[in-house]
């Protein structure tokens, strides 16, 4: 069977992509999977690591832009999903999965227009635009969570649980000596969640011995951030980027980060606790509504980036820390 999978921009999307596709190979070694995402997104560099074959389109978003960026990218819509129906039909598709992120739209326009089943994977408890739009037009709605989202056809929906990477396990029992915290804002960092840390460990510093930081910044904000632990003299491991995720999950105690589905997903998969830090900008506030949903089941605790300061994050580390069970 010929499968395409489409979507990307986030960590997330591509992830869960991913996931899908490496479980539909190992089910049969003469499926083929084809991954339709953006020019500009973080699919460039992580789906052909993955192994897999990328298709990319030039196009831009709707949501959050100006009224030029808009119509520019309706205006390369169009182009894109006639490129889109070009590549199923070379490709010879036989079935077309939408991860979300808006590359998936002009994709899922083209399989309808061809005929071709199509389905969305809508990871978060509040439907994102390009699947709103996506769901209308494709045969099933494959969900995360159990509560149907607003805008998704309950008819069509599947609650299947969201992808996560094959290779994450969990492991017997987790390090309380030293605590470990783990950071990271997705895979491309978060400012909020970065300018809160180091807040956080000044608060720390007589515990640093006691408290090991592993903190993964992203890009932009490496390099201010190993300055500021260095200044303070806290010995935090300060990354860029980690693509080993397993051994990270491995050695935390307690892991800080957004709280979109794959991250959640994840967690769930290695068994580690965390501290949510909703992402404030997340369409619809969908993230906090992701992370309330988990705290009600008692294995998060929840921040909100902007009411929170350092000493918040600090007390609840120690209260964690002396209370591991």
């Amino acid at each position: 069977m010929r499968l395409v999978i489409t979507g990307g921009g986030t960590g997330g999307h591509i992830f869960a992509g991913v996931a899908i596709a490496q479980e539909f190979i190992a089910q049969d070694k003469a499926n083929e999977v084809l991954f339709v995402g953006s020019a500009s997104g973080l699919e460039t560099r992580l789906v052909p690591k993955a192994g897999l074959n990328l298709v990319t389109l030039k196009l831009g978003k709707l949501v959050g832009q100006g009224l030029g960026a808009r119509l520019h990218t309706l205006w390369q819509l169009p182009w894109a999903v006639l490129k889109c129906m070009g590549v199923l039909r070379k490709f010879k598709a036989e079935m077309v999965v939408g991860v979300g992120g808006y590359a998936a739209g002009p994709c899922i326009i083209a399989a309808r227009a061809l005929g071709i089943p199509c389905g969305v994977l809508e990871q978060n408890s509040v439907m994102g635009f390009t699947n709103r739009i996506s769901a209308k037009l494709a045969q099933h709605v494959f969900l995360t969570f159990n509560e149907t989202p607003q805008g998704a056809p309950a008819e069509k929906c599947l609650v299947t649980g969201n992808p996560t990477r094959s290779n994450l396990k969990a492991i017997e029992g987790k390090n309380s000596q030293p605590f470990v915290v783990f950071v990271f804002g997705g895979s491309q960092g978060a400012n909020g969640i970065n300018k809160l840390l180091v807040d956080t460990a000044k608060e720390l510093l007589p515990s640093k011995e006691q408290i090991r930081i592993i903190h993964q910044t992203g890009e932009r904000d490496h390099d201010w951030v190993v300055k500021a632990y260095a200044e303070m003299g806290y010995p935090a491991e300060v990354y860029k980027f980690i693509d080993d995720m397993q051994s990270m999950y491995n050695k935390a105690t307690i892991v800080v980060c957004r709280s979109g589905s794959g991250t959640i997903s994840e967690l769930g998969a290695t068994k580690n606790a965390a501290v949510f830090i909703p992402f404030p900008q997340a369409a619809a506030n969908h993230q906090v509504v992701n992370a309330r949903v988990v705290e009600k089941a008692g294995a998060a605790l929840v921040l909100l980036q902007g009411e929170s300061r350092g000493s918040d994050l600090a007390i609840m580390i120690r209260k964690l820390m002396n209370s591991p069970e």
